[in-house]
C-alpha cells in the first residue's frame, strides 16, 4: 500500500541516529567491515549540505545468494504491531521500516546497490513522495509503480558505485541524497560544519558499537577508507583506582609509579557487576562516576595521551563535542543510563523523553556534575517483552516494574570510604537513591565538594587543595606526606616509638626526653653536659683567671639549680637552640659563650 508524507515527517530521528539503522543492517547480514562517508551535497534550495553512504562486504542473507526479489522485499514497509515479521537472532529494528522511514525523514531520495554472487547489479531507490511528486504522478507515491523503482535519482553514479563495491571488495551500498532539512547546527550550513560532525559521528559510533569493535566483530572505518573507528569508552572503564593501582605496580620507574598510583585516587568510582535474574534472564546493572573534569580527567589524558592503560586500545569519552550534529553527546546530556541490547549501546544520551537521561532518578538539571554519573545495563533481546524500545530508539516507552524496580535495587549498596580515595568519595555512601529516598551520591556532588588541584610544581599531577605537593614533608612529622597520605590540616604517620598517629616526629617523641639532660636522645646514647654534650665529660682543665671564672660560675649554676641544667642548649646540625632562664644568670653566659664558639663567631664581631 502507497504512504504518505506524513509516515515520513514524524519520526524525530538525528542524523547519526538515521547511520546506525544502515550499519545495524550491515551487522544482521554479516560484514566485517563496513565503511561510512559523508560526501557535499547541494540541497533542494540551494544550500550547501551533506550526504552520506554505507558500504559493506555482508552477505545479507546467509547461504542465499540476493536476486531481484530480495532488494525488492528490503524496500517493503511492513508494518504490523500484531504480526511483526521475522527477525534474524540480534537483529536491532522491530518492524523492518528502519532504512527506509529514517533515511527519507531526513533526505529527498534513499537507495541501495548490492552485487549477486554472479557479479549482476542490483539496485532500488526510493524518493520521499513529496506534494510535488504526487502531483506530477500519483504512482510517484510511496509504494507506487515508481517509487521506490530501479531508476536511480540524478544525486546517484551507479557506475562510481559499482567500481567502488568491487575494488574495496564489497558487496553492498546504501546512501541517502539531497537533505530535505539542515542536519547539522551553527548557522553555516551543513558543509561548514563537517569536519567537526566526523568528529562527532566517531564519537557515538565508538559509543554505540563499542563491545563489537572491542570484540573484532567487524571493522568500522569512517571518511577514508583506512581510518578505523575506536571502540569509546563512555564509564572510563580502565581508569578505575584498582585498575590503575594495578598498572602502576607493573612499572618499573619508581617516579611514574608514584604518579600513577597518586591518579589512582582520583580514578573511576564503581560498582562491582550485581546481576539481576527476571523470568529466568540475566539483566547485568553497574553503575560509574567517572573522573572529575577539569582536574582528574585533564591529569589522566594528560598522562595518557591515547587514553589508555597497558594493552587496552579503548579510547575514553571526554565529552565536549557539541559544535554540531545534534545534542546526543553534548556535555549536560551524558550522564545518566546507557541501555545495551546485547552488544549494540541501544540508548544513551538525555533529552526530553527520558528526564536527561535519567527517567526517575532525582532531576539532575541544577547539578552539572551528574553527567559524570553513568549506569550501564545490559539486557539480551529475549527480554525486549520488558524493554519496549521507542521506535526512534531515543528513549524506552516502558520499562517493566519488576526489571526497573530491579535496576533501582542495584543502585543502593554503599560504595566508597576507602583512605585513599579523593573526596568526597572518602565517604561511604549509596551509589545513588531515588527521591525521599535519603542521602545519595547528588547531595556530595557541588563544586565546593572538588577541591582539586592540578599542580605543576610535582609528578603527583593533581592533589587535594588540603594536600602537600609532593615536593614538600608533612609540617609534623617530616615524613614525605604521599607515604601515610598525609594532610596540611592531618598528619597519618605514626610514631615509631609510641604509635601515637599524627602527634610528633619520631625523634622528638616525648618517651625519648632524658631525666638527666632534658634532651632528645636514645636511651643507649650518653645526656649532654654543658661543654661538649657528652655526660662524661673530658673537657681539659684551663689555668688561670678563664679556669677560675669556670669553676665560680659552675658553683654558682649548682646553687642555683641543685638538680640539674637551669635552661636547655641544643646544637645539632649547624643550628643552635636555647632556652635561658633569668635567673641562672651565670649558666646563660656560659651557654651564649659556648653557642658563638659553636657558630664560629668570635665575641670581636659582635661588637
Amino acid at each position: 500500500m502507497p504512504y504518505g508524507p506524513v509516515t515520513f515527517d514524524s519520526p524525530n530521528l538525528t542524523l547519526e541516529a538515521i547511520i546506525c539503522e544502515i550499519i545495524d543492517n550491515s551487522i544482521a547480514g554479516g560484514a566485517k567491515h563496513i565503511h561510512v562517508e559523508i560526501g557535499d551535497d547541494i540541497s533542494l534550495d540551494g544550500r550547501e549540505s551533506l550526504n552520506f553512504s554505507v558500504y559493506d562486504d555482508g552477505k545479507k542473507i546467509p547461504e542465499t545468494p540476493w536476486a531481484e526479489e530480495h532488494i525488492v522485499k528490503a524496500f517493503e514497509i511492513e508494518y504490523d504491531p500484531s504480526n511483526p515479521p521475522p527477525r534474524v537472532p540480534g537483529e536491532v529494528g522491530k518492524f523492518h521500516v528502519g532504512m527506509k522511514l529514517a533515511t527519507l525523514s531526513k533526505f529527498d531520495t534513499v537507495s541501495m546497490v548490492t552485487l549477486s554472487a554472479d557479479d549482476l547489479v542490483l539496485q532500488r531507490h526510493g524518493a520521499y513522495p513529496s506534494d510535488e511528486r504526487r502531483l506530477a504522478d500519483m504512482e510517484n507515491e510511496y509504494g507506487g509503480a515508481l517509487n521506490p523503482s530501479n531508476t536511480p535519482p540524478a544525486t546517484i553514479d551507479i557506475d562510481e558505485i559499482v567500481k567502488t563495491l568491487k575494488s574495496k571488495e564489497m558487496t553492498t551500498f546504501v546512501g541517502g541524497r539531497t537533505p530535505r532539512v539542515q542536519l547539522l547546527h551553527g548557522g553555516k550550513g551543513d558543509r561548514g560544519y563537517k569536519n567537526n560532525y566526523l568528529q562527532h559521528m566517531r564519537i557515538f559510533l565508538g559509543i554505540t558499537y563499542q563491545i563489537y569493535l572491542e570484540d573484532n566483530d567487524f571493522k568500522l572505518t569512517l571518511g577514508l577508507w583506512n581510518q578505523n573507528v575506536t571502540p569509546v569508552d563512555p564509564f572510563w572503564e580502565s581508569f578505575t583506582t584498582e585498575n590503575l593501582r594495578d598498572y602502576a605496580n607493573g612499572l618499573g620507574d619508581a617516579d611514574e609509579k608514584k604518579t600513577v598510583m597518586n591518579l589512582a585516587r582520583f580514578g573511576t568510582l564503581y560498582q562491582p557487576l550485581d546481576p539481576l535474574e527476571i523470568d529466568g534472564k540475566t539483566i547485568k546493572v553497574q553503575g560509574f562516576i567517572t573522573p572529575h573534569g577539569k582536574t582528574a580527567k585533564v591529569a589522566l589524558t594528560d598522562h595518557f595521551p591515547t587514553f589508555k592503560v597497558a594493552n587496552d586500545d579503548t579510547r575514553v569519552f571526554t565529552g565536549g563535542i557539541s559544535s554540531c550534529g545534534s545534542a546526543t553527546l553534548k556535555s549536560s546530556n551524558i550522564g545518566g543510563f546507557y541501555f545495551y541490547r546485547g552488544k549494540r549501546c541501544i540508548n544513551f544520551g538525555g533529552n526530553a523523553y527520558n528526564n536527561h537521561g535519567f527517567y526517575d532518578l532525582k532531576d539532575p538539571i541544577t547539578n552539572t556534575w551528574a553527567t559524570r554519573l553513568r549506569i550501564r545495563v545490559q539486557y539480551e533481546d529475549d527480554l525486549d517483552h520488558k524493554f519496549e524500545l521507542h521506535p526512534n530508539k531515543n528513549s524506552f516507552r516502558n520499562i517493566a516494574e519488576i526489571a526497573w524496580q530491579g535496576i533501582k535495587t542495584r543502585l543502593q549498596p554503599r560504595i566508597g570510604g576507602e583512605i585513599f580515595r579523593a573526596a568526597p568519595y572518602d565517604q561511604s555512601r549509596p551509589f545513588c537513591l531515588w527521591p525521599l529516598e535519603g542521602e545519595s551520591q547528588f547531595s556530595l556532588m557541588n563544586s565546593s565538594e572538588w577541591d582539586y588541584k592540578l599542580c605543576k610544581d610535582c609528578t603527583l599531577l593533581i592533589h587535594n587543595k588540603n594536600e602537600y605537593c609532593g615536593t614538600e614533608t608533612c609540617d609534623v612529622c617530616g615524613e614525605d606526606p604521599t607515604v601515610n597520605t598525609c594532610l596540611k590540616d592531618t598528619c597519618r604517620t605514626a610514631c615509631t616509638h609510641c604509635s601515637e598517629v599524627g602527634e610528633h616526629k619520631s625523634d622528638e617523641c616525648p618517651t625519648l626526653l632524658c631525666d638527666e639532660c632534658g634532651f632528645h636522645h636514645p636511651p643507649e646514647e650518653d645526656c649532654y653536659c654543658l661543654d661538649c654534650e657528652l655526660q662524661e665529660c673530658e673537657c681539659p682543665e684551663d689555668d688561670g683567671e678563664e679556669g677560675e671564672d669556670e669553676e665560680e660560675g659552675e658553683d654558682e649554676e649548682e646553687g642555683e639549680d641543685e638538680e640539674g641544667m637551669p635552661g636547655v642548649y641544643e646544637f645539632d646540625d649547624g643550628v643552635a637552640y636555647a632556652e635561658l632562664p633569668k635567673d641562672a644568670r651565670q649558666w646563660c653566659i656560659d651557654t651564649l659563650k659556648q653557642i658563638l664558639s659553636d657558630l664560629d663567631i668570635d665575641n670581636a664581631e659582635l661588637e
